[in-house]
């Protein structure tokens, strides 16, 4: 009788311990909260910064989700004092591998210090990556004669050049 009553005890609490941790999975990929606490926490390791700020989360991993005002600051492999922000940033799997991981971003601005704000908005697809990027120059040309240009560039060709040439000469 103490053998039955045991093993009743044994799998009531695996049943338990089972509902529990299905019910935090559920949670943590399939609400908006926990899918905050999950970016946040990704963001913050795989871009390296402790400042991660998201207004609001809509949706949910297995169908469309939508971040709106994201915004993050002190990314490490910049220059000290940048910040990224991202008006709309959606995101939706294809499949469940990175391949099948699609993102499109909309207005996007990176500051950075002792520069002109870069603008960019673009998509990642199928494994490529499609990002259009603007920066404002403005330059003073003899006796504050001022004209602003707006030349599209790569973004990762416009970081390149700002962390290597703190100025720009024209």
């Amino acid at each position: 009788m103490l053998q039955r009553k045991t093993i009743f005890i044994i799998i009531f609490i695996i049943f338990l311990v089972l509902f529990s941790i299905s019910g935090l999975v559920y949670y943590i990929f399939f609400t908006t909260n926990g899918l905050g606490f999950i970016t946040k926490f990704s963001l913050s390791r795989y871009i390296d910064s402790r400042d991660v700020d998201i207004k609001s989360i809509n949706g949910s991993l297995s169908e469309k989700l939508t971040f709106q005002d994201v915004q993050i600051q002190d990314i490490k492999w910049l220059p000290r004092g940048n910040v990224l922000k991202i008006q709309k940033l959606v995101t939706y799997f294809t499949s469940f591998n990175l391949r099948g991981l699609n993102i499109e971003i909309s207005n996007g601005r990176l500051i950075l210090p002792d520069s002109e704000t870069i603008l960019f908005y673009g998509v990642y697809k199928d494994g490529s990556l499609d990002i259009n990027s603007y920066l404002d120059i403005s330059c003073k040309i003899l006796a504050d004669i001022r004209i602003s240009l707006s030349l599209p560039f790569m973004l990762n060709s416009l970081i390149k050049w700002f962390t290597k040439n703190n100025t720009l000469s024209i």
